[in-house]
């Protein structure tokens, strides 16, 4: 089962990355792809979202791809600040990764510089939560 998940992940994230006009058919033909991850437990929407991929996170959003938890903890840590912005915009559950979004920004091993934290904290504060 692991294998066919892995396979979906791929199939989903190369159509994504190199043939964003077939993903919609990709999903009606087989929604459960949406869901499918890599080893490392993401989903493509989660692994699109590391990797600063905006165009990509909204395709899949619109076509009904969750928001995995700690993808918006993650895009912090990355410093990615249109991806968390992006992120908040598209729904993710901020009430689920309060406390670990808290701690991204802190963490000295991020090295987030001020202006981000800043940045990322003002967007916070527009959808009521103070990081």
């Amino acid at each position: 089962m692991k294998f066919e998940h892995n396979y979906d992940f791929y199939l989903l994230l190369d159509a994504v990355l190199n043939e964003p006009h077939k993903v919609k058919d990709i999903v009606v033909n087989n929604r459960g792809i949406l869901d499918a991850e890599n080893l490392s437990g993401e989903n493509v929407l989660s692994w699109l979202a590391l990797e600063n991929h905006t165009e990509g996170v909204c395709l899949l959003r619109s076509l009904g791809s969750r928001i995995p938890p700690f993808t918006l903890c993650e895009a912090i840590q990355m410093g990615n600040t249109e991806m968390v912005i992006l992120l908040l915009e598209l729904g993710a559950d901020i009430e689920a990764e309060i406390t670990s979004c808290q701690s991204a920004i802190e963490n000295k091993i991020h090295n987030l510089s001020s202006k981000k934290k800043r940045l990322i904290r003002s967007y916070f504060k527009q959808y009521g939560h103070e990081i």
